[in-house]
C-alpha cells in the first residue's frame, strides 16, 4: 500500500470544512491518500477513514488528525461524492476547542456512526429504532432527488 500527502485533498477538506465543520479549523489535519480502496468481508469498500494521532505519533509532526482517503474511487467520484465523503470523514472528528494543558495539544476524539444497521434488517422490520427513524427522515428530501442540497 502507498500513502502520500496530498494537496488536493487538503484543498478540498479546507472548502468542507468552511461550508459545515467550522469548529476544525483550528486543527492541523493531515491528508492523505492511499492508493486503492481496501475491501471489507461481505463486499463493502473503505474509500476513506478518519484517525485520531495518538499522543507518542503527534510529537514528531503534530499533526491533530489523519484524513485517509483512496485515491482509485476519488479519481472516478463526482465534485458531490467527493465533498460527501470527505463531510464523512470530517464528521467523526470531535473537538471542543480544548487543549492539553501540558502539551497544548488539542485534545481531539472519533464519533462513531449515528446509525449501525443493515438493509436486510430495514426491509424486514422497518424503522424499528428512533435512532433509525430520524436518520432516515433526514436524508428523505434526497429520495427523489438524490443531488437536492440541504443544511
Amino acid at each position: 500500500m502507498n500513502i502520500w500527502l496530498s494537496d488536493e485533498l487538503k484543498e478540498a477538506g479546507a472548502l468542507v470544512i468552511e461550508e459545515c465543520h467550522q469548529p476544525l479549523a483550528g486543527l492541523k489535519i493531515a491528508w492523505f491518500f492511499k492508493d486503492k480502496a481496501t475491501k471489507k468481508p461481505g463486499s463493502k469498500f473503505v474509500l476513506g477513514k478518519a484517525i485520531a494521532v495518538s499522543d507518542r505519533d503527534w510529537l514528531p509532526h503534530k499533526y491533530d488528525v489523519i484524513i485517509e482517503i483512496a485515491h482509485d474511487m476519488w479519481k472516478i467520484s463526482s465534485d458531490e461524492a467527493r465533498k460527501a465523503l470527505l463531510d464523512h470523514e470530517l464528521s467523526h472528528v470531535i473537538w471542543e476547542g480544548d487543549l492539553d494543558e501540558e502539551s497544548e495539544r488539542p485534545l481531539v476524539w472519533l464519533l462513531g456512526h449515528d446509525v449501525e444497521e443493515f438493509e436486510k434488517v430495514l426491509a424486514r422490520r422497518g424503522c424499528w429504532h428512533p435512532g433509525l427513524r430520524g436518520f432516515l427522515n433526514a436524508g428523505e428530501p434526497h429520495r427523489k432527488n438524490p443531488d437536492a442540497p440541504t443544511a
